[in-house]
């Protein structure tokens, strides 16, 4: 999980919990703050006093660290931190949920089915970008897939996970889950991973027709964080064994995960009754075009502009606006 939006902080120094505010904010937040727990280990990022007036006053983004995600009973802690700090929480702004495995439950090789989607054996449902690496030598040697693009509200990815660890930041707390969990860390570790945006946090449920937003309260246990994980996976990271039928339905499932895991939900998207005006067209032109011509943003300052570039044109049913309209212009502009 990564974001959370909350209320504003009625303290800010506890004997659990230290505050370190930083030099800097971000575009969006005046105040960024790292907060570590009790052992030393970085607990959380604080972005709070948003500058623009667009955002709430009172708006507090709550991003928790990597390594805290990995601790039994982090929502638990969640939720004292945030009543002991006077946080109310508002929603989630996005959350991220993965499964990691050497091959897939059928001994399907992860690098594999990327070859055999590169080559039109499989076909994803759904219609969305996708976006490969790898190393071309004498055979395609694919990294990493995705699915969906920066703007989407939904995003899969298929990517080695131990080739990240080994190149880019090595994290010995996941390889330590990894090995309570029977997988084997001498081989590739590949991640499936969603990640998903506020937008995309209503559901519905296939047995009673219920329709509910997402909650923090829906990924108390292991459990459940594994069901959320296969409900948006049977959606966004589907694919079908391409037989030649002009009709993608009919054709045979590829397996990827226990067939024993079934969806019990659906994401669905649900469009706001708010009307936009030519203003909130306007202020959503800049937001865009401070995410996409400022070159000097680091990753986080990016990040905080995608969110409040998601929450604005959710709010203001200018989704579809902004894809046609901003995203295409900007390709005509490029072809």
């Amino acid at each position: 999980m990564n974001d959370i939006v909350c209320g504003e902080p009625s303290g800010l120094f506890t004997e659990r919990y230290e505050w370190k505010q930083l030099s800097y904010g971000t575009p969006v937040f005046s105040n960024l703050f790292n907060v570590f727990d009790a052992t030393g280990d970085q607990y959380a990022t604080i972005q709070s006093s948003p500058r623009s007036t667009i955002i709430h006053p009172s708006t507090v983004i709550v991003k928790l660290a990597n390594r805290e995600l990995y601790k039994p009973g982090y929502i638990d802690r969640l939720g004292r931190f945030l009543q002991q700090y006077g946080l109310q929480y508002i929603g989630i702004s996005r959350i991220d949920v993965c499964c990691d495995q050497n091959v897939f439950c059928t001994g399907r090789n992860p690098q594999t089915l990327i070859q055999d989607f590169m080559k039109d054996k499989i076909l994803k449902n759904g219609l969305c970008e996708y976006a490969v690496h790898g190393k071309s030598n004498n055979i395609q040697n694919y990294s990493s897939i995705s699915f969906g693009s920066k703007t989407s509200a939904v995003r899969a990815y298929l990517y080695d996970k131990t080739k990240e660890l080994r190149e880019v930041k090595d994290k010995p707390y996941i390889r330590q889950v990894w090995k309570e969990n029977g997988i084997d860390e001498n081989k590739p570790v590949w991640r499936v991973e969603v990640s998903i945006k506020s937008d995309r946090t209503t559901l519905v449920k296939y047995d009673t027709g219920e329709i509910f937003k997402l909650n923090i309260e829906d990924i108390v246990h292991q459990k459940c964080v594994e069901q959320l994980f296969i409900d948006y996976a049977r959606k966004y990271f589907s694919f079908k064994h391409n037989d030649g039928q002009k009709n993608k339905s009919r054709m045979k499932d590829v397996v990827l995960f226990n067939p024993a895991w079934i969806a019990t939900t659906r994401p669905i998207q649900i469009t706001p009754a708010n009307n936009s005006t030519r203003m909130d067209k306007t202020v959503l032109k800049r937001i865009d075009h401070m995410f996409n011509e400022i070159r000097c943003l680091d990753e986080a300052d990016k990040l905080a502009i995608d969110h409040v570039l998601t929450l604005f044109m959710t709010n203001k049913s200018l989704t579809r606006y902004y894809h046609n309209k901003i995203l295409g212009n900007r390709e005509k502009r490029t072809s």
